[in-house]
């Protein structure tokens, strides 16, 4: 036996051997036993093989295969012409490395690069020695020019069970898009009965697309959901629109969402997102998320932004939809028509940082204080430092202007406020051997001091109070926005340790515990809040661990001085091996909130096919399940069956939302059923949906 060629060889002749040489002359050679012919990245064995060379032919019998860079073929006969790469295959059974689809053909017939048609064929992603899942079809047409096929008499098997009978189908066979129908969905709940979608898409142009969508709800009627795209030189264009004229609410429904992410040359960019919804119930009955079911409020936003090398300037208009119409107008967010921020890059003289935030808005509300707010922060700080420390002084002066409309009898329009603010901040770093690690103790001090002025007369457009957390320890301004400048002549006092690799630098450990120590009252509240007199804030502490590759811990509390309580607290341990061993515990406490959660998730692979899917979040307080997920999946190489059952609330009260989701994946072809993925993915902590089961 001959050595075998290699596959692609140097140049692109044609190159034959064989164990017997029958015929050759100047037009013909036949060659037989073993017989191999390449050419190029192309390769053909066989029993027997002849090379035209007048024609430019090749006629290969016996035991064919035909082995190229994108697929591999066997075939009981083949006829090649090497000048066109027209072929025809015979009894062909095929293989298409990209895509892991393979099957097989009474006869093929390949135009060069532009064409395939199979004949009384059949196509899977599985196995050929155990196919799951097959299309079986009369007559196929691959178009490779345009990444479509076409198919007649198609047939989709799955188990040997038909769920798709079509006198005509057409599919991609590449990225390319193309308009038809995409895999229906459904599902079953107690609020809407059962779901059933048929989603069509449009491939309007090579810029733009839409997905229109008949949602067929059986206690509510249809809804026409519809997602149109748009691809410009400005940049991406996203509208989604939905209506329903429901026969459970009694009314007609509707949602819109315009959404847009631009640029204008080389340092502008633009941005909208903007939305609507007809009623306050719309997400509660038509979401599907229990924070969607929470939305009270629809942002309508645009913003133009101009990006320089040492400074950048946004330009906004922003309003919201209220929902929930027994809101008073005086009860609503401000719109601002229009905002305008610059934030510029510190630029640095001799051992100094230097620069200034600025912002402009006009605030818009019914029934309400309206007007004008100039904020000017200018700023300097000294960065001072070394190895083992580090020490800033720095010093901010917030000037903020108001021109106020509608004010109460008596109150100025014109008011103005003008403050320093003074901080230290400052640190010492220490490291010692620890063992197999290297363990680091981290003090910090954070001086900040901000005179006392009177804000009651200044209106609150956008400010409210920071949640305490360790980060708020070495903030300036315990209020956001700028309607509020705390007073304060504190000292943050913080500790930190780490335990790292010294290898690699990778943390192992770590604790930091801090307190805010109060030299005077904070005088300056936000309206009807008390002024706080307390002497110390909460003490905060925070830490991580990784217990081993696969076992991670961290934990948060905040503990109040003054009540010997624990005003928060939270625990999570998340295990992690690989994408199918995960699971994770959560415990939240709020006592002002009167919040106490339990949270445990998990996906978890029984067997190499098998899987179990679940949630649970349970409000220990009002003794009540806030959401719930239990599923299980059974995963081949080439299809994924998965059922998950919820169980969540639909709104404050105790209404209860039940569904059923059934998927059934054929990969590399399509999905069936309600995709249950982002579902699993927002409620199981660290699970990532596969492309490829979408």
């Amino acid at each position: 036996m001959p050595p075998r060629p290699p596959l692609g060889a140097a140049d692109d002749k044609p190159r034959l051997s064989a164990d017997r040489l029958i015929s050759s002359d100047s037009s013909v050679t036949v060659i037989e036993g073993n017989a191999v012919l390449t050419e190029g990245a192309k390769r053909i064995d066989a029993d027997r093989i002849e090379l035209d060379r007048l024609e430019n032919t090749v006629t290969a019998d016996g035991a064919v295969t035909f082995d190229s860079v994108d697929y591999s073929l066997s075939a009981r006969q083949l006829k090649v012409d090497l000048d066109t790469d027209d072929a025809t295959y015979e009894d062909a059974t095929f293989t298409q490395f990209d895509t892991f689809m393979q099957g097989r053909a009474a006869r093929i017939d390949r135009e060069g690069e532009s064409r395939t048609y199979l004949y009384s064929g059949t196509v899977s992603t599985c196995p050929a020695e155990k196919q799951d899942w097959a299309l079986t079809a009369d007559r196929v047409v691959l178009d490779h020019e345009t990444q479509q096929g076409t198919a007649r008499g198609t047939v989709l098997r799955f188990k040997n069970v038909p769920l798709l009978y079509s006198p005509w189908f057409r599919f991609p066979i590449g990225d390319a898009r193309q308009s038809g129908f995409l895999a229906p969905e459904l599902s079953f709940s107690n609020s809407s009965g059962t779901e059933f979608s048929l989603p069509w898409y449009w491939n309007i142009a090579p810029n733009a697309d839409a997905t229109f969508t008949p949602r067929f709800m059986s206690d509510r009627g249809t809804q026409l959901q519809n997602e149109v795209r748009l691809l410009t030189h400005q940049g991406n264009w996203r509208l989604d629109a939905e209506y329903l004229d429901d026969d459970k609410f009694g009314d007609e429904r509707n949602f819109a969402r315009l959404r847009h992410a631009g640029t204008l040359g080389a340092s502008w960019t633009t941005g909208i997102d903007a939305a609507q919804a007809s009623d306050e119930d719309y997400f509660n009955d038509l979401g599907n998320s229990l924070s969607i079911a929470s939305i009270t409020h629809l942002l309508r936003r645009g913003d133009l932004t101009y990006y320089a090398d040492d400074f950048w300037l946004r330009t906004r208009v922003e309003g919201y939809q209220t929902l929930d119409s027994d809101i008073a107008g005086s009860g609503r967010p401000y719109q601002r028509l229009p905002q305008l921020v610059l934030r510029t890059t510190p630029r640095t003289y001799e051992f100094v940082d230097y620069g200034l935030n600025a912002e402009a808005v006009q605030f818009e509300r019914d029934d309400s204080v309206t007007g004008q707010r100039l904020d000017l922060r200018p700023f300097v700080n000294a960065p001072l430092g070394g190895a083992a420390w580090f020490f800033t002084p720095a010093l901010e002066l917030a000037y903020t202007h108001y021109a106020l409309q509608d004010t109460a009898p008596g109150q100025s329009g014109s008011i103005e406020r003008a403050l320093p603010i003074v901080s230290l901040d400052g640190g010492l770093f220490f490291e010692r051997d620890a063992g197999t690690l290297l363990q680091t103790l981290e003090p910090r001090l954070f001086y900040l001091r901000v005179p006392f002025e009177d804000q009651s007369d200044v209106p609150i457009f956008d400010s409210g109070e920071y949640t305490f957390s360790f980060a708020q320890l070495f903030r300036t301004n315990r209020f956001s926005g700028s309607d509020r400048v705390g007073d304060a002549d504190q000292l943050s006092v913080a500790l930190s340790s780490r335990f790292l690799d010294p290898g690699n630098g990778v943390e192992k450990y770590s604790i930091g515990v801090g307190q805010i120590m109060y030299f005077r009252d904070r005088e300056v509240t936000l309206p009807g809040q008390p002024i706080a007199t307390r002497p110390a804030s909460d003490a905060i502490v925070e830490g991580s661990a990784a217990l081993s590759e696969t076992l991670a811990l961290s934990a948060a509390l905040q503990y109040n001085p003054d009540t010997n309580q624990n005003d928060k607290g939270e625990l999570q341990l998340q295990y992690r091996n690989t994408t199918d061993y995960i699971a994770s515990l959560a415990y939240r406490y709020r006592r002002l909130e009167v919040l106490e959660q339990v949270d445990a998730s998990f996906k978890w692979q029984l067997t190499p096919s098998w899987s179990v899917l679940g949630r649970w979040n349970q409000s220990i307080v009002d003794d009540r399940l806030l959401e719930g997920l239990a599923g299980f999946q059974y995963e081949s190489c080439c299809w994924l069956f998965r059922t998950v059952a919820r169980e969540r609330i639909r709104d404050e009260s105790d209404d209860t939302e039940r569904s059923i989701y059934l998927q059934l994946a054929l990969k590399g072809l399509t999905s069936i059923g309600r995709d249950a993925g982002s579902l699993l993915e927002s409620g199981i902590l660290g699970y990532r949906e596969s492309a490829e089961n979408q």
